[in-house]
């Protein structure tokens, strides 16, 4: 299944939307204290993420309704990594092209830039249904690194 991530430059709390083939808004992804929550379109609590960003390390606890996962990054060595599944990357995280694999080589999901439709998005393609959650969750932090990092310059 395809699944777009689009920013959210809106007003408001929220900070990602993720739509599905069509078009149609799946997701909302709202920043909150120390995190990110994936609502679906009723207001339901999906995901949740904790964030801790320390100077060598981003470190991010992703929980759906029946997993929990820690997700490491460390910009520095342009290097991340999983505990609590046996998945690993394939690629480049930092590039935004990059794709997550199982123990057994299977692909679980792959992670790029998109410009179908005219939106300029990310693509995450999964390949089982289950996993979709904690994928889209992965993508979400890797997102909003890229996102918050970012030197903006201002003319006063």
């Amino acid at each position: 299944m395809k699944r777009y991530i689009k920013r959210d430059i809106g007003f408001g709390n929220s900070i990602f939307t993720v739509l599905d083939e069509l078009g149609s808004e799946l997701y909302k992804a709202e920043k909150h204290k120390n995190g990110i929550v994936l609502l679906s379109n009723d207001g339901e609590k999906l995901l949740k993420i904790k964030a801790l960003h320390l100077p060598k390390l981003c470190a991010y606890s992703i929980t759906d309704r029946n997993n929990n996962i820690k997700f490491f990054m460390n910009p520095q060595k342009r290097s991340c990594y999983f505990y609590g599944t046996a998945w690993q990357v394939r690629g480049d995280v930092f590039s935004k092209s990059f794709d997550i694999i199982d123990a057994d080589n299977s692909l679980v999901c792959a992670h790029e830039k998109s410009f179908s439709n005219g939106r300029s998005c990310y693509l995450v393609t999964v390949e089982k249904d289950y996993n979709e959650l904690l994928c889209l969750g992965t993508a979400l932090c890797v997102e909003s690194l890229a996102h918050s990092d970012n030197l903006c310059v201002q003319t006063v």
